[in-house]
Order: C-alpha cells, then structure tokens, then sequence
C-alpha cells in the first residue's frame, strides 16, 4: 500500500513536468528549433539527391563522339546541322536510308565533310588558335568549307565584322586562308555549331543523339593526328 501511495503521488508531477517541456518547447524561436541536418526528403526533392532517370538518360554525348556508334571516332565528317560522325558509320547509313540518323532531315554524301579536330601537346582536343580545351561547357563549332574546328571565340571578331555596317561577308579561315561566310550554318553561312551548352536546341540534338539506338558497325577510336595536330 505504500509504495502504491508513492506512485501515485509522482504520477501528477511527471505529467506536469512534459506539459512543462512542451510548453518550454513551443516557446523557443523558430531558428532554435530548426533541425541541425538535412532530411532524407530535403536532400532528395531540394538540394539535388534525386535525379531522374530521363534526365539522366539524356545526357549529351562528348564531341569526340559519333552520333550513331556513340564511340571516339576515327574520321570524324559532320553535317551542316552540326551531327558528327564516324566516316565509316555514316556513309553506309546514308547510302541505305539517304537521310541524316539524328535529325531525319535528308541527307546526301556530297553533304558531308570531313572535320579537322586539332590536338595539344598531351593529345587533347583543342582550337588551334586560343588553345582552349574542348570540354563539355566549350561552344564549339565548324567552318564547313575547309573542316578546321575552333572554339566558337576565335571566330567572333569574324562575325563582328561581317556583321558591321559596310562589313566584309567573306572571311579568311584561320589556319587555311581559305574564304568562308562567317555566318551561322542555320542562317544560310558556312560556320557549323557542334556543341553549344547554352543553346537549346544543339544540346538537344546532342542528347537525342545520346538516346539513340546507335546503327550496326564498329565502334570507332580515338581521332589519328597528322603532323599539324589536325585530326587525319
């Protein structure tokens, strides 16, 4: 009986005790009752935890890459869209299907081009010109007529002059001399995109390129270099 009596004379002042922690608890400012870590959801839904499997199906393929084997070409030749191949993957393609494998617009041999990647003294894509590494954030392009590739800053003051009232429309290509419009493919002149991280739709093209099925062949290697760096 007496330790009945003990019991139930601590039953209130426990109960009245947690009535005091919540209330204590309730009191606090917001910022003190901020959890010090990140929930499981918060990681997931806002900082970046989750990734989708689209998004991650979608990923743009490097530009050392063909379009269709999605491996290092050899020989690389690209299109005035600005898809870029391996030469012994597309031509069969293009003889069979006559039309281009990433975009479905038609497409010829005589349409194609042979591009010239240039390569620095550890054997890296490169311009030749500001020696700026193509990396997957370099806007990079083409001038079609003579295949030389460039970041896409080497050819700016080009565009510029050609653009000014009283401008010259024919440029000189940086390594060859040789005449080109300095405007882009898309508005009717020579200068073709390949990568271009803020526009759109290139990155589109890119990535749709990454979802393709890819075309039976072998895959291709790492682009050959002649004695100028150039790729063969």
């Amino acid at each position: 009986p007496g330790t009945r009596r003990c019991e139930r004379a601590a039953g209130p002042e426990r109960v009245g005790a947690s009535s005091l922690g919540r209330s204590w608890w309730t009191a606090m400012p917001r910022q003190s009752r901020d959890k010090l870590f990140v929930r499981q959801s918060e990681w997931r839904d806002v900082y970046g935890g989750r990734r989708d499997a689209a998004t991650e199906s979608t990923r743009a393929l490097p530009i050392d890459s063909c379009m269709i084997s999605q491996a290092p070409f050899t020989t690389p030749v690209g299109t005035r869209a600005g898809t870029v191949f391996e030469l012994r993957n597309i031509i069969p393609f293009v003889k069979e299907h006559r039309k281009d494998p990433v975009t479905g617009e038609p497409l010829t041999g005589k349409e194609i081009f042979k591009l010239r990647f240039h390569r620095n003294a550890e054997g890296k894509f490169a311009c030749p010109v500001t020696m700026q590494l193509f990396g997957p954030r370099t806007r990079v392009v083409a001038v079609a007529p003579t295949g030389n590739v460039y970041a896409a800053d080497a050819l700016a003051g080009a565009k510029a002059a050609a653009a000014a009232p009283g401008g010259d429309p024919v440029a000189a290509d940086l390594l060859t001399g040789a005449p080109y419009d300095p405007r882009p493919a898309s508005e009717g002149g020579d200068v073709v995109v390949l990568q271009d991280p803020a526009d759109k739709a290139v990155s589109a093209l890119r990535s749709s390129a990454a979802l393709h099925g890819g075309a039976p062949g072998k895959p291709g290697t790492p682009a050959a270099s002649t004695g100028d760096g150039a790729a063969a």
